[in-house]
């Protein structure tokens, strides 16, 4: 028996497509393209109402579980819903003795972090608004600044041109405000559809934060007068019309508000950067973060906080998934090991860009259930096709060997390929396999 091998290199190429294509095709089949739970503190009811949310709706309920239906929970959260809210006449609003109108409720604060954020590393091109323009729209300037080991350069984006005199104006002020180089992380928001511009935000390799604006086209370089504790690997600058915050600043296991006129504030609760996704909602009397723990293979608990404009904290509240939903996730798990042994994730929500990160199933008892079923059904294919009987078994060791080990995709590409051993009339055993 002699053994095709040119024909292995299309075989192990498909099998690793497949390791690509089936996890992809059967989770998006079997999983909601968007699932969220989310939990928003209720200043009315003093407690969290539960939002179930999916590509079809969304679902409340309290933190009894006791489902609400859509105008119950929307009355719960005012602020969120404040157009719904207007419309029942529920403004004004009292809450705490104070009184909040519907333009007091619209305005809402949305903070996210997740690893890809995170962990994208320091970026090394920026585009530097005008802060103060001599109208309220913000022109796109026509050069960019590119961030170098000891200085700032300013590149014309359409001719590729240094200029020179102002990346020597913007160096020279940001040494003379003490900031070092090189720097540590650096962030800014180039929307030029924004309503006002806090300039960019970067930590020195002292790890001490400063604020560059360009007014006028001269630098304006604020040193913020806070070391952190801890290396900082990342920022994110937003404005927002409350002015109560300028973004975020991240380490490995802490998480900072960057506030107005006040020092970094750590958010109160045990952070890790690498594992973690945060959601920050803020309304005009409170906050509610929800923590969640990405995992492509698992489900978690999802820990929310509320606190109140200064951060303190008010409730705490764990979700945790229905027995109903934990065994729909776990046969879904079960399906996928049988399907295939191995998984190619292209993308993942802790890194950027594409991956293929390589995963090996939980569930060794269905993927070798898979694998059983790979070689019956190839066995019985065979044998109807072949209508050769001499040798059967010899002629198949080496497909069997490879579905065993490669599952039900070895299977697919096999049949496509097949045969890969061709017995000769002279032969007596397979010379390749001694």
């Amino acid at each position: 028996m002699r053994i095709l091998y040119l024909r292995l290199v299309p075989v192990f190429l498909g099998v690793f497509v497949l390791y690509w294509f089936i996890p992809q095709s059967y989770l998006r089949a079997t999983r909601s393209e968007y699932q969220q739970t989310k939990a928003m503190y209720s200043p009315i009811k003093k407690e969290f109402v539960v939002w179930d949310q999916n590509a079809v709706g969304f679902t409340m309920k309290t933190e009894a579980n006791k489902e609400l239906n859509q105008k119950q929970g929307r009355m719960l959260l005012p602020f969120l819903f404040a157009r719904d809210v207007a419309k029942w006449q529920g403004f004004p609003l009292v809450i705490d003795g104070k009184t909040y109108t519907y333009e007091d409720a619209k305005n809402l604060q949305v903070l996210k972090m997740f690893p890809r954020k995170a962990l994208i590393g320091l970026p090394h091109l920026y585009i530097i608004l005008e802060s103060q323009p001599d109208t309220s729209s913000f022109d796109l300037p026509e050069d960019i600044m590119i961030l170098k080991k000891n200085a700032v350069h300013f590149v014309n984006a359409e001719t590729g041109k240094l200029d020179k005199q102002k990346s020597e104006l913007f160096t020279t002020a940001i040494q003379n405000a003490g900031a070092k180089f090189p720097w540590k992380a650096a962030a800014n928001n180039p929307d030029p559809f924004k309503a006002f511009d806090e300039g960019l935000f970067f930590v020195d390799a002292a790890n001490t934060l400063f604020q560059m604006q360009m007014v006028k086209g001269q630098p304006m370089i604020k040193n913020m007068h806070y070391v952190l504790e801890k290396p900082v690997i990342s920022l994110t600058v937003q404005e927002d019309i409350s002015k109560d915050y300028y973004g975020l600043i991240v380490t490995n296991d802490t998480l900072y508000i960057n506030r107005y006129n006040a020092e970094p504030l750590a958010l109160p609760f045990s952070y890790n950067v690498q594992e973690q996704s945060v959601d920050i909602l803020g309304t005009a009397v409170s906050y509610s973060i929800n923590i969640k723990k990405l995992d492509g293979t698992k489900l978690f608990k999802t820990q929310s906080i509320a606190t109140d404009k200064n951060f303190n904290v008010l409730r705490q509240y764990e979700n945790v998934i229905s027995e109903e939903q934990k065994k729909e996730h776990e046969w879904i798990k079960r399906g996928l090991a049988f399907l295939t042994p191995f998984s190619l994730v292209q993308f993942t929500p802790k890194a950027t860009g594409i991956v293929f990160e390589w995963r090996v199933t939980e569930n060794i008892l269905f993927s070798g259930l898979g694998a059983v079923t790979g070689m019956i059904l190839y066995l019985l294919v065979q044998y109807i096709w072949q209508k050769q009987r001499q040798s059967f078994v010899k002629r198949n060791i080496l497909p069997l060997a490879i579905i065993a080990i490669f599952g039900l995709p070895a299977a697919i590409i096999l049949f496509v390929f097949a045969p890969i051993c061709i017995v000769k009339n002279t032969d007596t055993a397979c010379k390749s396999l001694q």
